[in-house]
């Protein structure tokens, strides 16, 4: 039993000098100076720490104000602009020429008596082409409107035509003068009368009125209120109105009654 005994006390020696001395000694030694630290102890020594709180919001990123506009939505816009930009130079430089020629017709010279203020400023009448034929000499109490003018009676009286048509030789505008029957005042004077055209008509005084129709445009010389003598130009014969050829419709009416011009007047 002896030698078994002493060779248990020398395991249980061994024992604790592994246990206690060999741990020691590792204790006290250090790292070698060349040893290199890992990836993960690198990181582990220079991680920062971050918590977030549940209270904090999300910024809402939608937008309701964006709009956008296509290339040809910019290219209407700006057409739109430089035509408004014309249309004002136009309407300026149209404005500044009314201006001018009011201007000018101020400074010109006031024509007949300032004190008649003609409801309508008749036109200027056209030179005529050919000399004009002599006033009519009086014949009775009438003369021939046309005076020595060539015509033809055309139609007259009847079948709701209430005149005579007297068409002249000469088919051209301002080319044969109309004269005042008989002296008168102006009842009518305008270049648009129904379907006369640019007419006259005169009211002798003694229940007589005569009505001179389709005249050239803007050949009357007389206007409303004026007083006329017999054998005055009052116009030029045309074709305005309801007419196909040159000629001078004429009416004449005794205390309003239409009465037919042929047989009544020298023509």
């Amino acid at each position: 039993m002896t030698p078994a005994r002493g060779l248990g006390t020398m395991v249980a020696v061994c024992a604790l000098v592994a246990g206690v001395a060999i741990p020691a000694y590792a204790a006290t030694q250090t790292p070698a100076a060349n040893a290199e630290a890992s990836t993960w102890d690198e990181a582990s020594s220079e991680s920062q720490a971050f918590s977030s709180s549940g209270d904090l919001a999300s910024a809402d990123l939608t937008s309701t104000s964006y709009s956008a506009r296509t290339a040809d939505e910019i290219s209407q816009i700006d057409a739109e602009r430089k035509a408004l930009v014309r249309a004002k130079e136009q309407q300026a430089q149209q404005e500044e020429a009314a201006a001018a020629q009011q201007a000018q017709q101020q400074a010109a010279p006031a024509q007949g008596s300032p004190a008649a203020a003609p409801q309508e400023a008749p036109a200027a009448a056209a030179a005529p082409a050919e000399p004009a034929p002599a006033a009519p000499a009086a014949n009775g109490s009438w003369i021939n409107p046309l005076g020595g003018a060539g015509y033809y009676i055309s139609r007259s009286v009847g079948s709701g035509h209430e005149g005579s048509d007297m068409v002249t030789t000469s088919q051209a505008d301002y080319t044969v003068p109309i004269y005042a029957a008989k002296a008168g005042t102006v009842i009518t004077s305008g270049e648009v009368v129904g379907g006369w055209g640019n007419t006259i008509a005169i009211d002798h005084g003694d229940g007589t009125t005569t009505l001179y129709g389709h005249m050239s445009p803007g050949s009357r010389q007389v206007e409303v209120g004026a007083t006329v003598t017999q054998g005055q130009m009052i116009g030029y014969v045309g074709s305005t109105g309801r007419s196909t050829a040159h000629h001078l419709h004429i009416e004449l009416r005794i205390n309003g009654a239409i009465v037919d011009p042929v047989g009544n007047l020298p023509i």
